[in-house]
C-alpha cells in the first residue's frame, strides 16, 4: 500500500470520526439511526489501532535503515583490517597447510554477505594462542586483531537484527492492513447511514468529509 494513499485515507477517516464524536448536531442525528457514543468509540479505536501498527512498521524500517547505514561503514573499516591481516597470515602460515585451511587463506574472497562474513568470522575466531603470537611476530597488532574480531561479531549481530526488524515490519504491516479493512468497513457503513440521517443538511455531511453534489 502506498504511503501517500494511506495518509490520505487516514486523514479522511480521522476527520469523519472526530466530527462524528464532537459535532453536537451530527451526534444527535446519528444517534437516532443507531450510532450511539459507544459505536463511535468503536471507530475511534479502529483508527487508533491502525495508527499504532503503522507507527510500529515505520519504527522497524527506521531501525533497519539505521543498521544498514552502520553496517556499511563498519564493513568498509573491517575489510581494510581483514585484508591487512589476511596478507600477514598468508605469509606467516605459508608453510602450514593446516592453518592455511583453517584460516581459509587460499582462493578469492567471497563477495556475498553470507560467504564473506563466514570467512572473516572464521579467520578471527581461529587467531588465538600460538597463532596470534605468530601473527604478532610478522607485524600484526593484537589490539587490531581484537578490534576486528569484535567488529565481525557485532556485524553478525546487526545482520540478524536487520532480519528481525524486517520480519517485525512485515508483521506490523499485515496487522495494520487487517485493522484497516475493519476501519474501512466501519466508515463505509457510517457514511451510508449519514447520507440518510443528514440528507436535509448537506453542510453536516461535508463536515464529515462526505462530498455532496452541488445543485444548480
Amino acid at each position: 500500500m502506498k504511503k501517500r494513499s494511506l495518509d490520505a485515507r487516514m486523514a479522511q477517516y480521522h476527520t469523519l470520526i472526530v466530527n462524528a464524536s464532537r459535532h453536537p448536531k451530527i451526534k444527535q442525528q446519528m444517534e437516532q439511526y443507531g450510532y450511539s457514543e459507544l459505536r463511535i468509540l468503536e471507530g475511534q479505536s479502529l483508527l487508533e489501532r491502525v495508527s499504532t501498527w503503522q507507527d510500529e512498521k515505520n519504527t522497524c524500517y527506521s531501525q533497519r535503515n539505521a543498521l544498514t547505514a552502520q553496517m556499511k561503514n563498519d564493513i568498509k573499516e573491517l575489510k581494510a583490517l581483514y585484508m591487512e591481516h589476511l596478507a600477514i597470515a598468508r605469509f606467516a602460515f605459508r608453510n602450514d597447510a593446516y592453518m592455511e585451511s583453517q584460516l581459509q587463506l587460499k582462493g578469492l574472497r567471497k563477495k556475498d554477505w553470507a560467504g564473506w562474513s563466514s570467512q572473516v568470522f572464521s579467520f578471527y575466531t581461529r587467531l588465538e594462542g600460538d597463532e596470534l603470537i605468530t601473527m604478532k611476530k610478522y607485524g600484526a597488532k593484537a589490539e587490531e586483531i581484537a578490534q576486528a574480531k569484535a567488529m565481525a561479531e557485532a556485524l553478525t549481530d546487526m545482520y540478524q537484527q536487520k532480519k528481525y526488524n524486517a520480519g517485525d515490519a512485515q508483521s506490523a504491516t499485515e496487522k495494520r492492513n487487517e485493522v484497516l479493512k475493519a476501519l474501512s468497513r466501519w466508515v463505509a457503513d457510517y457514511k451510508k447511514v449519514a447520507r440518510v440521517a443528514l440528507q436535509d443538511d448537506p453542510q453536516l455531511m461535508e463536515a464529515l468529509g462526505i462530498m455532496v453534489p452541488s445543485v444548480i
